[in-house]
């Protein structure tokens, strides 16, 4: 039990769960069922959190693996290239040559890459999967290519986090799709919830683009997913279905339009004197 935000509440963070701070309370919610079901879920998170020490430093030198989770922490969540690691180490230690601590970081970018991915990534995901289990949620999906060509699934997830009384969007996962038809988009989403062990009742919503292969009447991603959950709400993407109303609505004004907006964008940025 830690102390929570909300005033004086306590909350219990293996049931991601506020209570009250009464002695009662907390020891009844101890005894619970639910609260000894999550224990091991918890055990397993911790055992994320040990396995994530060992990619960083002995735990003996807690100060030098506080040092290089910060780093990789502040790498992950400004999205700047990894490799910068290699060059931000050694320009610390010349900005600070007596800090002891420092000295001992060593810190690249394939070890950076393996405390993000498997360390960070990891642990965030079994987090937010716990809490997917036992909380109401919807899925935005839309797929896209990578880089290698290969046709990507990204899952998104809304949900309402009780602990931080908040709305939350965050990324579920992204998965490689062999078809990116009506069947195999659905298979794609089904198995991954099968697979995390999300109970197909927690999903009540679902939102993409408004593409016949998601939205179809006969048969696409929506019908499919509308006979495997019945309570399910569909809804299209406000963003898409905005971009095609512009879209059209564009098309009633005459081309002359479009080209003097080009010639004077053309006629300004091409000489410094203009701008």
């Amino acid at each position: 039990m830690v102390p929570s935000y909300r005033g004086f509440k306590a909350y219990c963070v293996v049931c991601d769960e506020v209570i009250s701070n009464h002695k009662s309370t907390i020891q009844n919610h101890m005894k619970s069922t639910k609260h000894r079901g999550k224990l091991p879920q918890y055990d397993d998170i911790i055992t994320a959190r040990q396995a994530l020490l060992s990619y960083i430093g002995p735990a003996k030198k807690e100060d030098i693996s506080n040092y290089e989770m910060v780093v990789c922490s502040l790498i992950a969540e400004r999205s700047l290239p990894i490799s910068h690691v290699d060059n931000l180490i050694p320009t610390m230690r010349r900005l600070h040559p007596k800090d002891e601590i420092l000295k001992q970081v060593k810190l690249g970018r394939t070890k950076a890459t393996s405390i993000i991915k498997d360390g960070f990534g990891n642990g965030l995901k079994k987090m937010l999967v716990e809490k997917l289990r036992t909380t109401f949620f919807s899925i935005v999906i839309d797929e896209t290519t990578d880089v290698t060509i290969e046709s990507q699934l990204a899952v998104m997830v809304h949900y309402w986090d009780s602990a931080e009384f908040k709305l939350i969007v965050d990324v579920l996962d992204f998965v490689v799709c062999k078809e990116a038809t009506a069947d195999g988009l659905s298979v794609s989403v089904l198995g991954l919830l099968e697979n995390l062990k999300i109970p197909f009742e927690r999903l009540i919503g679902f939102s993409a683009d408004t593409c016949n292969v998601m939205f179809g009447v006969n048969h696409s991603v929506s019908t499919i997913l509308k006979e495997k959950i019945p309570s399910i709400v569909l809804v299209k993407c406000s963003c898409h279905s905005c971009h095609l109303v512009a879209n059209y609505a564009s098309k009633a004004l005459p081309d002359q339009l479009e080209t003097i907006l080009r010639m004077i964008f053309a006629h300004f940025s091409r000489s410094s004197s203009r701008k």
